[in-house]
């Protein structure tokens, strides 16, 4: 009888409760979902134990702690809980009925909407759920269940939370949390999934916010992050696999959406945002707080996690579970306002709350006065040594301790719950810590009352220690631990006031650093900002930063006028030597050894040893010592800030002088490390010949390891001191300086593709070296600017000018010169397609450069010999230069070109059918090119990472990379390099099948290859056309594309003999000529099996087996074909091999 009481479920018209079944919605394991009317006309969702739910005690408590959840929220973005109670036996509850659709449901009706407006639904879509998660970390909560499916639209477009199922309370009373999980279980969805929640470790509220950056991925670009066949695909990828940024996929997608989707998908909870509402902040959803900057922040900023656990605590105290929660941290870090937060949580649940303070007089446990006075007045008879105790307040009455402290307890537990604070446990007098342990013993170890005692204290502090150990009280209390504020939480705090816009953003990481994540050193700071003006206010009420990003980092900010007058106090209690060290080491901005300090003021070592000592034992000046010498600096940033500004100018310059000289003197033999050094110490000591000079060297040598933002920043501030340090040299010294100067300010203008000004400083220091007759000068000047004619397409001038400089470098002696302008003279002859001249000037360039111990261009000699044997269809002997150019790059750590030889291998990898060697080469190239920002090796890696995708058969993905790198291109403006991203998009259209979209982009390429193909496309381009023609029934069209095809002018190098070949068999093909397509597919085979061009060669036998007549043929081909495939598969993972071999790049 009980088991088919409990295996029914109610029928349409029963009644549950107050509210009558409707209909069925749906079912899942745990429970059974209707739609259900009371009789006032309300509707609802009622949610009802399902009869066979697995565990029965385990599924009626996640039930249970579902419904406490869902009731503790009431906000506009989560579904309301309307009622609860039991039917027969079993629980249930009502929520609000959305009429709407799920998220999933609401993208798939996205697909043809204007962008635009589909990017303002995914902000206000991403803003609601951000505001349903603020409100459930708000109330202790992490929801671990944040799915697409579970994210309501409504009919009005606002999103709504719905399904705590699996929600866990944070709450630090409980060691884990409740979970109700076996080891190893997933709650969840687990697409959707943090990695911290996959591996089981703890989660807090940034789990939610990584699958909130899941969600927004979907929303951005109709997909998940992570696509698997498995679960264990899933958990990989989840785990160790670095996203792929949505604007990859779709590059209109708003740059700020791309960067917040990426973010919130860190595995590392600390690089995500800090809180759901600082992603608010970061989508400038949320109005700026801080309107009184008296109280700003209202709230301790940054502790999600420690916020939901003390909320947390507080709602289990107002259901029957007390507890102990001790709250330690150094001042100012957030304490006091954890404790307010506990108050204000308190008096919301409607527990009764006490707040008690500690550092009142001493004595007479004054500083529970308010705890008594407020259970004296409501007790009906209250005993008589509190009202005692309350008289003699204040007095030296003397009243016996331990019946006031069994009073206070009596009082405490008529009434529970009770939520009593104590700030500042450290600083009560005896008598108050002896009575506040008495209590907690008492309340928590003897007896199990619901009272919380919610208590903060330093750590560094005695007192109160035995409270947080439990030794006091037998209470092992809860800890709640408070370190500096780590970045994210300083973005916050800053974004609430000032937006979330890159400047702030680099501003929070500087006040980190230099706060050293305290934040009530922080928000002194950004209160100077406001005063000085550095932050204003608009019209219309918003705070704006004035500064720009990179100003942020140079700016001298305000330092908190306590923080600066107590550093300042403690300056001037040192005696004269330690005062003249700290402000050595303020100016330094670096560790000195003693002797660099003590030679900077004139003075012998021995003279400041107690000095330092002095120093060191103040905690102004730390010390360490490196391979047996003791270096020093300032303990403090904001020390050196204080010390630098309170100089005055001249001191200042004088200061920046001798530390310079010093270090000049003592890094005579290692000059190289101090050079970035000596040219900020000269130039803030007004020494620009010195200065001057540091830059230009400093330049170098970041230009020599492709770090080409940096080496620029340096030859700019050279060229704006360049007038000063004139005057202080020799004229043909400072012309010679200058072109030297342009001359590598060029090649670093190069890289940013800054074509305008780096035509004019060829031009200027061309006619220096021509002033000056240096043929050292000139050999480097006609060089560059055959580098440039090249770049253009001119290359009858580029042989010209490279001729003179070779020349003039002859003459001159110069032997790296000699090398380099050969290695440039063999990529001339190569991009007219004579491979032996090319081949001759490599040579020779390499055994020079050897010669003169040069590894660039024994690099670039290497390079040069690989394009050859590319070119000859020797796949083995170019991969074997190759590799050993890029050995040498990476070496020297040349960043640039080391980019470029890859780039190469990856050709060489694709061709002969090794795609995962290709795959994880270009995706490494790819992120090598963007880690130095060379433009155009962004565009070679990234189309080489295009190609291998679409040859893997990930057609889509190579697609989107394609029509990203063709952006990038266009954007360089540099034609050479739109052709080269061209042709993967091209190849791209084609294995999809999108001819239309193909055409333009063929015309294109062709116009391009006038001039700018020296790879031999054209020919390959012509037979695309002729496809094109042969598709649309114009056969007259396709042969006269065919012949342009095969009369194409220009080298004709066995790799795009194969590619064309093939083309071509695919126009003859459409044209219904089989036997020439046969033919063509036949010369493919033969051309790519005598280059070891297996992938090709796979490629011809496919065709020749679906165009052959005779079946043996047919056979044939169709057997090697099966079996090359499957040996090309056999080292890529599962789904790339199963993607490969049924490619529609292969059949297209």
């Amino acid at each position: 009888m009980i088991n088919s009481v409990i295996s029914t479920l109610p029928e349409p018209g029963t009644h549950v409760g107050p509210w009558e079944v409707v209909r069925q919605l749906g079912r899942g394991g745990m429970a059974v979902v209707y739609e259900v009317r009371a009789a006032d006309g309300r509707t609802g969702a009622l949610k009802l134990v399902h009869p066979r739910g697995g565990d029965r005690a385990e599924v009626e408590e996640r039930f249970r702690r579902e419904l406490r959840a869902a009731s503790r929220l009431h906000h506009p973005n989560i579904v309301a809980v309307l009622d609860s109670g039991a039917w027969e036996g079993r629980d249930w509850f009502v929520m609000e009925l959305v009429e709407g659709r799920d998220l999933r449901v609401e993208v798939e009706a996205w697909e043809r909407d204007p962008p635009a407006d589909r990017w303002l639904r995914v902000r206000q879509i991403t803003a609601d759920v951000a505001r349903a998660l603020t409100a459930v970390h708000a109330a202790g909560l992490v929801h671990r269940d944040l799915t697409p499916g579970n994210v309501m639209i409504r009919a009005d477009g606002r999103a709504q939370l719905v399904d705590f199922g699996v929600a866990k309370e944070t709450t630090p009373l409980v060691p884990g949390g409740e979970e109700l999980t076996s080891h190893g279980e997933l709650l969840g969805t687990v697409a959707w999934m943090a990695p911290e929640q996959i591996a089981g470790d703890s989660v807090d509220a940034r789990a939610d916010l990584y699958s909130l950056g899941a969600i927004l991925y979907l929303l951005l670009t109709g997909r998940r992050p992570f696509h698997a066949r498995t679960l264990a695909g899933y958990l990989d990828k989840h785990l160790h696999r670095p996203v792929r940024p949505p604007r990859e996929l779709a590059p209109a997608i708003p740059a700020d959406l791309d960067e917040m989707c990426v973010r919130c998908l860190q595995k590392d909870p600390a690089q995500r945002f800090s809180s759901a509402r600082h992603v608010l902040h970061a989508l400038e959803a949320e109005p700026q707080t801080g309107a009184n900057l008296a109280r700003w922040p209202e709230e301790a900023v940054g502790w999600a996690f420690e916020r939901g656990a003390i909320v947390g605590a507080v709602e289990a105290c107002a259901e029957g579970a007390g507890g102990v929660v001790v709250i330690t941290g150094a001042a100012g870090v957030g304490k006091s306002r954890l404790a307010r937060l506990a108050v204000e949580a308190a008096t919301a649940s409607g527990c009764r709350v006490h707040a008690l303070a500690g550092g009142g007089a001493q004595g007479g446990l004054e500083s529970f006065r308010p705890l008594v006075e407020a259970l004296v007045a409501a007790a009906a008879e209250p005993p008589h040594v509190l009202q005692a105790l309350l008289g003699a307040f204040g007095e030296t009455v003397v009243v016996e301790r331990f019946a006031v402290f069994s009073a206070v307890r009596s009082l405490l537990l008529n009434t529970p719950p009770r939520v009593i604070v104590v700030d500042d446990v450290h600083r009560l007098d005896a008598t108050s810590l002896e009575l506040l342990e008495y209590l907690v013993r008492t309340t928590r170890s003897l007896a199990e009352e619901a009272i919380l005692w919610v208590l903060t204290r330093s750590p560094d502090a005695p007192a109160g220690s035995g409270l947080a150990s439990g030794t006091a009280t037998g209470v092992k209390p809860a800890l709640v631990e408070l370190g500096p504020l780590p970045l994210q939480a300083v973005e916050e705090l800053l974004s609430g006031v000032l937006g979330a816009d890159a400047p702030v953003r680099a501003l929070a990481r500087r006040l980190h650093r230099e706060g050293e994540g305290n934040p009530a050193f922080i928000v002194e700071m950004v209160r100077g900002l406001i005063d000085e003006r550095i932050v204003v206010v608009e019209e219309d009420g918003r705070r704006r930063l004035r500064l720009d990003e990179a100003a942020v980092s140079r700016a001298a900010l305000p330092i908190p006028r306590s923080a600066r007058e107590a550093l300042l106090t403690q300056v001037a209690r040192l005696g004269p030597d330690a005062t003249a060290i700290i402000r050595v080491l303020s100016i330094a901005r670096q560790e000195l050894s003693i002797e660099a300090v003590a030679d900077v003021l004139g003075r012998a070592d021995a003279e400041l040893v107690a000095a330092v000592e002095e120093t060191v034992t103040l905690g102004l000046v730390r010390e360490r010592r490196v391979e047996g010498v003791i270096q020093v600096d300032v303990a403090q940033p904001r020390l050196r800030e204080v010390v630098e500004r309170e100089l005055g100018a001249g001191d200042r310059a004088a200061l920046h002088r001798r530390v310079g000289e010093t270090l000049e003197r003592l890094g005579r033999r290692r000059i190289h490390l101090v050079v970035d050094a000596l040219a900020h110490h000269f130039e803030a000591g007004e020494m620009p010949g010195k200065a001057y000079s540091y830059l230009l060297r400093s330049g170098t040598r970041f230009l020599e390891r492709s770090f080409t933002v940096e080496a620029l920043a340096r030859f700019n501030r050279a060229v704006a001191l360049e007038p000063e340090a004139r005057e202080l040299l020799p004229l043909d010294d400072a012309d010679r300086a200058l072109c030297d100067l342009l001359l590598k300010r060029a090649e670093a203008l190069e890289a940013g593709g800054d074509w305008a000004l780096l035509d004019a400083d060829l031009a200027r220091a061309g006619a220096l070296a021509e002033e000056l007759g240096d043929d050292r000068l000139g050999a480097r000047v006609r060089s560059a600017a055959g580098r440039r004619a090249r770049q253009t397409g001119d290359l009858t001038a580029a042989e010209r000018l490279f001729g003179e400089a070779l020349a003039m470098a002859e003459r001159a002696a110069d032997q790296p010169t000699r090398a380099f302008v050969l290695n440039q003279l063999g990529t001339v002859m190569w991009s007219r397609g004579d491979l032996e001249a090319a081949r001759r000037h490599w040579v020779e360039g390499l055994a020079v450069a050897e010669g003169a111990r040069d590894e660039r261009s024994i690099g670039y000699g290497y390079n040069g010999l690989g394009m050859v044997a590319a070119c000859r269809g020797q796949a083995a002997e170019s991969r074997r230069n190759f590799e050993q150019a890029a050995a040498v790059f990476e070496r020297i750590g040349l960043a640039a070109p080391l980019t470029w030889v890859r780039g190469n291998l990856v050709e060489v990898h694709v061709c002969t059918g090794n795609l995962r060697r290709g795959l994880e080469l270009a995706e490494k190239t790819v992120a090598h090119a963007r880690e130095v920002n060379h433009a155009g090796g962004i565009v070679l890696a990234r189309a080489g990472l295009a190609d291998v995708l679409i040859h893997l058969g990930r057609v889509d993905e190579g697609k989107v990379e394609a029509e990203a790198t063709v952006a990038v291109a266009r954007n360089l403006a540099e034609p050479a390099h739109v052709l080269t991203a061209l042709i993967p998009l091209m190849r791209a259209l084609w294995a999809l099948g999108d001819a239309e979209q193909l055409a333009p982009l063929a015309d294109e390429a062709l116009a391009l290859a006038v001039e700018y193909d020296h790879e031999g496309w054209a020919g390959i381009v012509h037979a695309w056309r002729a496809r094109l023609f042969a598709l649309n029934g114009n056969a007259a069209g396709a042969r006269a594309e065919v012949a342009a095809a095969l009369d194409t002018p220009g080298p004709r190098w066995p790799y795009q003999e194969v590619r064309l070949d093939i083309a071509l068999a695919r126009v003859f093909s459409l044209l219904g000529d089989p036997s020439e397509a046969l033919r063509h597919a036949d010369a493919a085979i033969r051309r790519a099996d005598a280059c070891g061009y297996r992938l090709y060669v796979l490629k011809g036998h496919m065709m020749a087996a679906a165009w052959s007549t005779d079946d043996a043929a047919v056979a044939r081909h169709a057997r090697v074909a099966d079996a090359l495939g499957r040996a090309l598969a056999a080292n890529l993972p599962a789904a790339d091999a199963e993607r490969f071999l049924a490619s529609s790049w292969l059949r297209s």
